[in-house]
């Protein structure tokens, strides 16, 4: 009796985890990818409650039990989904339900009492291929971390496809071998005409007290200058998000390459009513403003010195 309360306890825990998890201060990214992960635990863990210790404890009436389980596994989906959206604490997600039922598939397949039939056997080793996938993105951001250590105080040579997870924003950006400053490829980023259109780096070590210059190389294949801004802030910033307590630079890039400089003085210095936090540099946005059309740029080795 004691480990079906510490099991109901440890589900409601779970299930109040998943449903405000994403608004914990972390931005690390395989912490982020192995949260995601939580749904396929918690359903795992209601449908093995409900088989042991719930109403269809050695239930006879098999096709019946599985109708029931379906029903409230989908209810319980749903309401998370809709307690996310109504307390605009997350968005409706299908990946979410997806693994919400795997997560009972899982569940039921591990505690069923059907293990004989082929089917269950060719269910299980389907189930379990398929929760491996989920961890892909969880082992790639785990790969790429490791490796952005082992890089610093190179934020990003673009090498890598593993790099894009580095990266955020609405623009299309890929690894292209078109142009590079340095190895074999760099970043293409079409720039659009929305009033900002922007690049983010929101994943590197924080700590840049050690160093003077953050530089980057950015070649403009068109015969017209294009007028970039670099951003940069701290975490501090992103409790305001105020214009003034933030580090922005305007550059024009001509064409062919250019090499953006941007002293680190400029940078802790530029808040006005405070210092910058030199250790605990959250992002770097590289963006454009009301293109009249669509732009082309190749990024390429950012990196402090």
């Amino acid at each position: 009796m004691k480990r079906k309360f510490v099991l109901i306890a440890f589900i409601v825990l779970l299930f109040f985890s998943i449903i405000f998890g994403k608004q914990f201060p972390f931005k690390n990214r395989s912490f982020i990818e192995l949260w995601n992960l939580g749904h396929i635990f918690l359903f795992f863990c209601i449908t093995f409650f409900l088989f042991n210790y719930g109403p269809f404890k050695n239930g006879e009436k098999k096709f019946i039990n599985d109708f029931y389980i379906i029903i409230i596994i989908s209810a319980i989906g749903f309401i998370i989904e809709l307690i996310q959206y109504f307390y605009d604490i997350g968005t409706p997600d299908y990946r979410d339900l997806y693994k919400d039922y795997l997560g009972a598939a899982l569940g039921y397949l591990l505690t069923t009492k059907y293990e004989k039939s082929n089917y269950y056997k060719f269910s299980k080793y389907i189930v379990f291929l398929l929760v491996l996938y989920e961890f892909v993105p969880f082992i790639k951001s785990i790969s790429d971390e490791i490796n952005s250590n082992l890089q610093f105080p190179l934020i990003a040579d673009f090498e890598s496809q593993l790099e894009l997870g580095r990266l955020s924003g609405d623009e299309i950006f890929m690894i292209s071998s078109l142009y590079h400053s340095k190895g074999v490829s760099s970043l293409k980023v079409i720039f659009d005409t929305t009033k900002y259109s922007t690049i983010s780096f929101d994943h590197f070590p924080q700590d840049w007290t050690s160093y003077k210059y953050l530089k980057f190389d950015v070649f403009n294949p068109s015969t017209n200058d294009i007028n970039l801004t670099c951003r940069i802030n701290d975490k501090e910033h992103e409790k305001s998000n105020n214009f003034n307590d933030r580090f922005n630079k305007k550059c024009i890039l001509i064409s062919g390459w250019n090499e953006i400089v941007i002293s680190l003085k400029e940078v802790e210095k530029s808040p006005i009513s405070r210092t910058m936090d030199m250790m605990c540099i959250a992002n770097v946005k590289i963006f454009t403003i009301n293109l009249a059309a669509k732009k082309t740029v190749f990024i390429d080795y950012l990196r402090l010195e």
